[in-house]
């Protein structure tokens, strides 16, 4: 599973890639902040399994 990004998510959660300079979870967030969404849950078990 998840085999398309690689060789980038041998190290980096995807949501942690870069999109044009900003990690992808950052211009999530702000897309939530401007839509109103003030408290979010992130789930933090990247690798768990390693």
């Amino acid at each position: 599973l998840g085999t398309r990004l690689r060789p980038f998510t041998e190290t980096t959660p995807k949501i942690l890639l870069p999109v044009n300079g900003k990690p992808l979870l950052e211009i999530w967030l702000e897309h939530l902040e401007r839509h109103g969404i003030r408290e979010v849950l992130i789930n933090t078990h990247w690798k768990r399994e390693k």
